[in-house]
C-alpha cells in the first residue's frame, strides 16, 4: 500500500485536516474573501499595509483556499457522503474542462482584487481574459 493510500485508509492527519476544511467551507471561502479584502480596506482608510504583509495575506488565503477545494474534490472522488456529495459519480466534465474552470474562476478572483486595489483597468483586463478562457474551455468540450 503506498504512501498516499495508507493516509487516506487510516485518515491521516493530511486527510484529517482536509475533512476540517471541507467541513467549515463556507467559512473559509467567505472569511479568506473578507481577509484578503481587508488591508485594501484598510488602505482606504488610511492604515498603511506593507506590500510584503499583502501578498503573504493573500496567498496564505488563496492556498487555504484551494486546499479546501482540493478536499471537496478528494471527498467527491471517494464518495464520501456529506455535504459535498452531489449524489451522482461526477460533475459529468472531465479533469482538463474542470481546472480549466477553476483557472478562470481564479483569474476572475484576481481581477476584482486588482480592480479593488485601485487598478480598475487592469482588473477588467484579468476578468475578461478569465471569462473567455472560460467560455473557450467549455465551448471545446460541448463540440465534443
Amino acid at each position: 500500500m503506498s504512501a498516499r493510500n495508507a493516509t487516506r485508509a487510516a485518515g491521516g492527519p493530511l486527510g484529517r485536516a482536509l475533512d476540517l476544511l471541507v467541513a467549515h467551507r463556507m467559512a473559509v471561502y467567505l472569511g479568506g474573501l473578507l481577509v484578503v479584502a481587508a488591508p485594501t480596506a484598510l488602505a482606504r482608510l488610511g492604515v498603511a499595509v506593507p506590500s510584503a504583509v499583502r501578498t503573504a495575506v493573500v496567498g496564505a488565503c488563496l492556498s487555504l483556499m484551494a486546499a479546501t477545494y482540493v478536499g471537496e474534490l478528494r471527498r467527491r472522488r471517494d464518495g464520501a457522503d456529506g455535504p459535498t456529495d452531489t449524489g451522482s459519480s461526477g460533475s459529468g466534465y472531465p479533469l482538463r474542462t474542470r481546472v480549466a474552470a477553476v483557472a478562470a474562476a481564479g483569474g476572475v478572483a484576481a481581477g476584482v482584487y486588482v480592480a479593488a486595489a485601485g487598478r480598475p483597468a487592469l482588473g477588467l483586463v484579468f476578468v475578461g481574459g478569465a471569462v473567455l478562457f472560460g467560455r473557450v474551455a467549455f465551448r471545446r468540450e460541448s463540440q465534443r
